[in-house]
């Protein structure tokens, strides 16, 4: 029998999410990453549970703390993107390689 698995990788379900999912429901075990997805915030498990019975198309917002970050400073301040980028690498809240914050 397999095992539940658990992560709070976001790089690696960025990057073998579907393929992942794909293999845990083939083996029958639970592939859970609640904690990957906005700060630990129950977000897919009240889609899930709440959506029961619809669809989920599209997803439309900020979805992570250094895009919300950056955005707010822009349209708040005038602030260009790459001032506002460096700014939160100085803070730490985007990290020396911002790529999957940013990216995707």
């Amino acid at each position: 029998a397999g095992r539940h698995v658990v992560t709070a990788n976001k790089a690696l379900l960025a990057k073998h999410g579907v393929a992942l999912a794909e293999i845990a429901e083939k083996k029958g075990v639970l592939l859970n990453y609640e904690a990957a997805v906005a700060g630990g915030i129950p977000v897919i498990k009240t889609m899930r549970e709440a959506m029961a019975g619809n669809a989920v198309t599209r997803v439309f917002g900020i979805l992570n703390g250094t895009c919300n970050y950056i955005l707010t400073r822009m349209e708040a301040e005038g602030i260009s993107f790459d001032a506002c980028l460096k700014d939160a690498q100085r803070l730490g809240y985007a990290e020396a390689d911002p790529t999957f914050d940013i990216e995707g």
